[in-house]
């Protein structure tokens, strides 16, 4: 007859090999998206060489600078009034119905087909549109 179980062990991994699995999941998922990898690595090449992490490097070291003269800009610039207005026909567009927009292009656009008909058909009584 078989021993009973009265203990349970647990494999409980160490930091190394913890470490030696994540290593090994991180390389099979390289090497599964190898062309996408390359890719993107090709991509950062082309920045690195193009000079725009210089950039943006020298953005994120000077950035209260950066910051003031970007709010100077959008101060003398008007923004915060196209902002306002843009707001403002953000709201207007909001309470629009939109059953009444439909009707009320809908109408427009047969409208402007019934006048094409007449410059095309009739010249003579759609000539104050043409002229």
């Amino acid at each position: 007859m078989a021993r009973a179980i009265s203990e349970i062990k647990r494999q409980i991994p160490t930091e190394a090999q913890q470490q030696a699995a994540s290593v090994e999941e991180i390389l099979k998922v390289l090497s599964d998206n190898k062309n996408s990898v390359m890719a993107f690595l090709d991509i950062i090449k082309e920045m690195h060489k193009s000079g725009i992490f210089d950039i943006l490097q020298g953005l994120l070291k000077n950035k209260n600078e950066v910051a003031k003269i970007g709010f100077d800009f959008v101060q003398v610039a008007g923004i915060p009034s196209m902002m306002k207005s843009g707001i403002v026909a953000m709201q207007f567009l909001r309470n629009l119905d939109p059953l009444k927009v439909h009707m009320l292009l809908n109408g427009l656009n047969q409208g402007l087909k019934h006048e094409i008909w007449m410059l095309h058909f009739k010249p003579e009584r759609g000539r104050h549109l043409r002229d």
